[in-house]
């Protein structure tokens, strides 16, 4: 469920590549206050990199049922009330109804005649 709502890319922050970080850092746009630059933020880092990790990474992120928690902690909880070892390696998430919307508009309109 967790993976559904929030779309993480990564399991962990060290399985983040340089390119998808670079990548996922432009993609959230800064919010500097309004006497600092835009060039001045870039130069000094005002970049989070919490932020860019929290975005992507599973671990990292907060879990949907309780925001004040993040999925490491909520799996260490879990860990130590039913004493038996727990770790995320993978997982899969899957969309429906993208091909179907592609296919469905790229489809001739019944009322048309050639």
């Amino acid at each position: 469920m967790h993976i559904a709502a929030s779309d993480p890319k990564f399991v962990r922050k060290e399985d983040v590549t340089p390119e998808d970080y670079a990548r996922e850092k432009d993609y959230i746009s800064p919010r500097p206050s309004p006497a600092v630059s835009l060039k001045d933020c870039r130069k000094d880092g005002c970049w989070h990199d919490g932020k860019v990790l929290r975005r992507v990474c599973l671990l990292e992120q907060p879990f949907i049922k309780d925001q004040t928690i993040s999925i490491s902690q909520l799996i260490a909880a879990k860990v130590g009330k039913l004493g038996e070892n727990i770790a995320v390696r993978r997982f899969a998430r899957f969309k429906v109804g993208d091909a179907t919307a592609t296919s469905l508009s790229s489809a001739p309109s019944p009322t048309a005649r050639a």
